[in-house]
């Protein structure tokens, strides 16, 4: 999972039209910032190309932390600025989600594919019963029919 984020990253982001909010909903509901962490956004297609508030950025406005009133598509950073802030820095530790997405992507998709096989077991379950249900009522129908052949 954080190889496929990280080429993403690298080099699909704002190349790609379907990549941008993808992976900006990927950054803002996990709280993280590229595919191992926020340097693959350096010397990627974005970094080269991206020109947001007329100055180089570092990493997407994804990337910050967001405030209350964010979204995934209205992003509202708590810093506007923390997009310009040297990686490393104190600024930037404070208001960019450092952690890269690889592992709370592969985490969250684990949990609904738990919660899927888990469905499909108890359906399972209850079949298997409602199986065993029908065959005693069965058996107790041609109980009845041998009853009444004896007659």
């Amino acid at each position: 999972m954080s190889n496929y984020l990280s080429n993403i990253s690298k080099n699909r982001y704002n190349r790609d039209r379907w990549v941008l909010p993808v992976m900006d909903s990927v950054q803002f509901y996990h709280h993280c910032c590229g595919g191992y962490n926020f340097s693959e956004y350096s010397d990627s297609f974005w970094y080269l190309t991206n020109t947001e508030r007329g100055t180089r950025s570092y990493v997407p406005r994804s990337c910050c932390r967001q405030s209350q009133e964010g979204r995934a598509w209205a992003l509202q950073p708590i810093d506007p600025l923390c997009i310009q802030y040297l990686p490393g820095s104190r600024a930037f530790n404070n208001s960019v989600n450092i952690q890269g997405c690889g592992v709370p992507t592969k985490n969250h998709l684990d949990l609904q594919i738990g919660i899927v096989l888990l469905t499909c077991v108890l359906c399972s379950l209850v079949d298997l019963f409602a199986l065993c249900l029908s065959l005693k009522c069965l058996s107790h129908v041609w109980s009845f029919y041998s009853i009444i052949d004896e007659l």
